[in-house]
């Protein structure tokens, strides 16, 4: 009974953890879609946000 207590308890987690890693993996591909319309969209935009990492790693 025990192995097989942990076999249940495995598949929850592997099936727990490939839905978090699913959800992560989709909500990073829409920031990058987000990010590459921004970018098309104007790149002065992009200028100015790739300035304010520099000053922060800079001032840190």
């Amino acid at each position: 009974p025990p192995a097989k207590k942990s076999k249940r308890i495995k598949k929850g987690d592997v099936i727990s953890y490939l839905q978090q890693k699913q959800e992560i993996e989709t909500g990073i591909k829409k920031e990058e879609l987000l990010l590459k319309k921004s970018v098309v969209g104007n790149n002065s935009s992009k200028r100015e946000t790739g300035n304010g990492f520099q000053d922060q790693a800079s001032g840190t």
